[in-house]
């Protein structure tokens, strides 16, 4: 953004602060895009003015969109391994909304493959299949080489301060 569209801006929202619509500066992107000096606009830069310039208030309202969807605080957001056998929306209601009552499902994340709501994938947990447990150490044996490797440090310091 050059120097003109970075006054420009600054210009714009030094006559407009105060409480607005959460949506308010993507729409404002759009609006303003090629006037008043405020050249190309892009989505992205209506998501970083909403990041910079509005407040989270946790004990306030759900923010939704035109649609009344639910639009995400993408500082909260979280996954789920959801086991194959069972259904995303079972999985939910049985293992996330008891602990996460506002919690909610973004059916916008598809797989590619399948079109189903959430991504398809696998976990292979390699400790569990090929992890062998070894027996710690005594810790009277840890203490003795501790001593020694001590002894050792000291007499290279010893021999370095001469």
């Amino acid at each position: 953004m050059s120097k003109d569209q970075q006054e420009a801006w600054l210009s714009y929202f030094g006559d407009r602060h105060g409480e607005h619509e959460y949506d308010w500066a993507k729409g404002l992107v759009n609006r303003l895009k090629n006037t008043n000096g405020i050249g190309k606009t892009s989505k992205a830069l209506g998501d970083e003015f909403t990041n910079a310039l509005f407040e989270t208030d946790p004990e306030g309202d759900i923010v939704t969109d035109s649609k009344s969807n639910p639009i995400p605080d993408n500082s909260l957001s979280d996954t789920e391994n959801v086991p194959f056998k069972q259904g995303v929306e079972v999985y939910f209601s049985e293992e996330v909304r008891p602990h996460l009552p506002d919690a909610f499902i973004d059916y916008s994340v598809r797989d590619h493959k399948d079109g189903d709501v959430g991504i398809v994938g696998y976990e292979i947990k390699f400790t569990r299949y090929f992890y062998e447990y070894v027996e710690p150490r005594d810790l009277h044996s840890i203490d003795e080489e501790l001593k020694k490797c001590e002894s050792r440090i000291h007499s290279l310091l010893t021999k370095v301060a001469k």
